[in-house]
């Protein structure tokens, strides 16, 4: 499999039904990625992306790449825009995109809960495992048609949440040593995500996002949004070139160390894991081991397995 794949050759398939109306692109299949999700939804003006819907296992974040319309989620209906991101915790309220007059085309990450189940409080059903509860034998988007219609939005939006920031709103860190100059903004902490992390990371010309590592617990999927540059990848650092559009997944456990270098015109792009205390960071440059549950870093001496 290729180190690097590219939103315009991703997997794709159109949902019309009802009030549901939008393209939708697999990602982070195209990418590879196993224990995370990521799906671009570009939703046709007026229509939502899916059934109102929440998860029980799964925690969803959304970024909003281009356009404007709504969250409509049960606690309320809100506006959003270009650079909002939202989040929707595992068990919160049941929600979907409503796209405005001009559409909504989003991305949305998620960890992939292997036995999830999923309510959807408009049309008295829940799904598990590929079925319906109440066992009608269509799927969801016409149990959503057929018995609920379109979801209603206000002519002014509600106040919102502490779940839906702006990127521009998050205040970034700046990282500079050696070969790194970065800002990074942590939104998923902003957002109050748990299960998950989300990062943007905007780099200068020429320069890397951080040391090349692997971790052993924790999958990462990269999602370069501007500029261009190379990914490093391995012991030797084989470069891959990477542009806008282009998904990296990163599987964990691999041994394999990445990294990012920008380009001429820099890079934005981005990160987005799984969490896991448990998980360990091997630096090959540098020789060292991050505890990451511990915050402990330490360099360990290298040896055969029968010295």
């Amino acid at each position: 499999m290729s180190a690097t794949a590219h939103w315009d050759e991703a997997p794709s398939g159109r949902r019309d039904v009802g009030p549901m109306g939008a393209d939708w692109d697999l990602l982070g299949r195209a990418a590879g990625s196993d224990r995370i999700g990521l799906r671009r939804i570009r939703i046709s003006p007026g229509k939502q992306s899916t059934p109102v819907h929440a998860h029980f296992g799964e925690e969803e974040i959304f970024y909003v790449l281009r356009g404007s319309g709504w969250s409509w989620q049960e606690e309320g209906v809100y506006a959003i825009g270009e650079g909002d991101v939202i989040l929707h915790p595992e068990g919160g309220p049941a929600h979907t995109v409503v796209a405005g007059d001009e559409g909504i085309d989003v991305l949305a990450f998620g960890d992939n809960v292997r036995h999830e189940a999923v309510r959807f409080p408009r049309i008295d059903a829940a799904w598990m495992g590929g079925m319906i509860l109440d066992f009608h034998p269509v799927h969801q988007f016409q149990l959503e048609a057929e018995r609920a219609g379109p979801v209603e939005v206000p002519e002014r939006p509600d106040p919102r949440p502490k779940t839906i920031v702006n990127v521009a709103d998050v205040e970034p860190m700046t990282f500079r040593r050696d070969r790194v100059d970065a800002r990074a903004r942590f939104l998923g902490r902003a957002l109050g995500a748990r299960r998950t992390a989300l990062n943007l990371s905007e780099l200068a010309p020429n320069t890397e996002s951080g040391q090349p590592h692997c971790h052993s617990a924790i999958e990462e999927l990269f999602v370069v949004l501007e500029g261009d540059g190379v990914l490093l990848l391995g012991p030797d650092e084989e470069e891959h070139p990477v542009r806008a559009g282009s998904l990296v997944s990163r599987p964990a456990g691999t041994g394999v160390a990445h990294g990012f270098r920008a380009g001429e015109q820099g890079m934005t792009l981005f990160m987005y894991s799984d969490v896991d205390p448990n998980d360990m960071c091997f630096y090959p440059r540098s020789g060292k081991v991050l505890l990451r549950g511990l915050g402990v870093i330490f360099r360990p001496e290298r040896v055969s397995l029968w010295d």
